[in-house]
């Protein structure tokens, strides 16, 4: 689609008038370890750009001493960052809170737009489809990874930049989405520190119902319960390890979903994106449903992050999954205490004590039998199924909200580069209903409706491409 109302501008042009509206981050030497304090001006590095639009957790700080030292590769709330090395490719915009300055990394490049001529959350929306591969063109061919005159190359992006009044109604409807996935996850975030909680008061510091009539006798593992038990993991549950696989068995369709180390999240819980499909023979002891549990044997961070942590197969709509030789699924005896089994590998000391049996140099590996003889305190099976009967709502809810999240990443996925891009007809009145606040089930259902009416009408009149 041609719009007459759509300019062509260079990067550079749309660039703020002032100095360093586009720069990197210090040399390295400039910004070292040394130079972190506790707290100060955050450090905007890769890993606050690997979450949404902006990941305002795990910074480091330099004091505002040497902020101003580095003034030239200082960012402010409305600038873009990306990562220029390593990483390549990760695209953040700054919040307005709850800082109003930060120093951008060795990696990082910023830029701040001129918001009279370009929308920043437009600008945010482009980099993240067509921007960003206009910059990766020019990856270095060896070493670390990293763009070529990182500085140069952005400043010479060439975009079609729609009227200033139509960025900000095109932002609006992806940052709907983006608001829409962040307000999720974090709900899925505060339903897992309920049930942490709820676990560790229970069971860790045994302040269960009516604990105040029990008495606690000394044990091998310290004071625990009168009639609580002393087992090792394989007396109560089966242990199977998944299957060896060769890449000719991965495919991009078909076959069945493969669960392996990226399914994994730093320090346990489930990642849908590191699923693969698997397309080849197995055994029934190599598959796995939802809600079954899932332990990691390998890894390839050092810090130990990912070994000895558990994950809980989401709901999918998939009939089976196949374990890959890296994992092992454990099924409880008495299926009605499985929600307590996982929480008890979650929640409690067994993956910080696991973890430390794994060895290896670059990748480590752990023996499945320190997984089978780990003890640990067992409450009677009624206060596990009690607490399994609180339990699996919030895991069940858990996984509608991971669905939800599913859905709109497909449709922001699906809009972003067209509505950049100019592919289809925006109207203000669509702007309006996906930034309007409303928040109960049916209107966001109604929005979705009145989002997919706009698409359909859009086809019909022959407007997208």
């Amino acid at each position: 689609m041609k719009h007459s109302s759509w300019k062509e501008y260079r990067i550079e042009e749309l660039s703020a008038n002032t100095p360093n509206a586009i720069a990197l981050g210090p040399f390295g030497s400039y910004l070292t370890r040394k130079d972190y304090v506790s707290n100060g001006i955050p450090v905007i590095r890769g890993g606050n750009l690997s979450k949404g639009r902006f990941n305002a957790e795990g910074f480091v700080f330099v004091t505002e001493r040497k902020a101003d030292a580095l003034s030239s590769s200082n960012a402010y709330p409305d600038d873009i960052v990306i990562t220029y090395r390593g990483t390549l490719g990760q695209v953040g915009i700054i919040p307005k809170f709850p800082f109003k300055r930060y120093v951008v990394s060795q990696s990082g490049l910023k830029l701040t737009f001129n918001s009279n001529r370009a929308y920043p959350l437009f600008m945010y929306y482009y980099f993240k489809s067509k921007g960003i591969l206009e910059l990766l063109r020019h990856r270095s061919g060896s070493g670390v990874p990293a763009i070529s005159n990182p500085v140069t190359n952005v400043k010479r992006i060439k975009l079609l930049l729609p009227p200033l009044k139509t960025q900000k109604t095109i932002a609006n409807i992806i940052s709907y989405f983006d608001v829409q996935i962040e307000n999720n996850t974090r709900r899925i975030e505060i339903i897992e520190g309920i049930v942490r909680e709820i676990y560790r008061e229970w069971f860790l510091r045994f302040r269960f119902p009516e604990y105040e009539e029990t008495e606690l006798v000394n044990s091998e593992l310290g004071e625990i319960p009168i009639i609580w038990k002393i087992v090792e993991l394989d007396s109560i549950v089966d242990i199977n390890r998944g299957r060896s696989y060769r890449s000719t068995n991965l495919v991009e369709e078909g076959g069945y979903p493969f669960l392996n180390l990226k399914c994994f999240n730093r320090d346990g819980g489930f990642r849908k994106d590191g699923l693969k499909r698997y397309d080849g023979p197995f055994k029934e002891t190599q598959t796995a449903e939802s809600g079954d549990i899932i332990v990691a044997l390998t890894d390839m961070t050092q810090d130990r992050a990912v070994v000895a942590r558990a994950a809980r197969v989401p709901e999918m709509n998939e009939p089976k999954f196949i374990l890959s030789m890296d994992l092992v699924k454990i099924t409880p005896h008495d299926r009605s205490t499985n929600d307590y089994i996982y929480s008890m590998l979650r929640y409690s000391r067994f993956p910080h004590e696991i973890k430390e049996k794994a060895n290896g140099t670059n990748v480590l590996h752990l023996n499945p039998n320190y997984i089978k003889k780990y003890k640990f305190v067992l409450p009677p099976k009624e206060l596990q199924r009690a607490f399994s009967e609180i339990i699996s709502n919030h895991y069940h809810l858990q996984d509608v909200l991971s669905k939800q999240i599913d859905k709109l990443s497909q449709m922001r996925n699906l809009l972003l580069p067209r509505l950049v891009l100019g592919a289809i007809e925006v109207s203000e009145s669509i702007g309006e209903i996906m930034t309007s606040e409303e928040h109960t089930t049916s209107k966001y259902d109604n929005k979705q409706s009145s989002l997919t009416q706009w698409l359909d009408g859009d086809e019909e009149d022959g407007s997208r491409k």
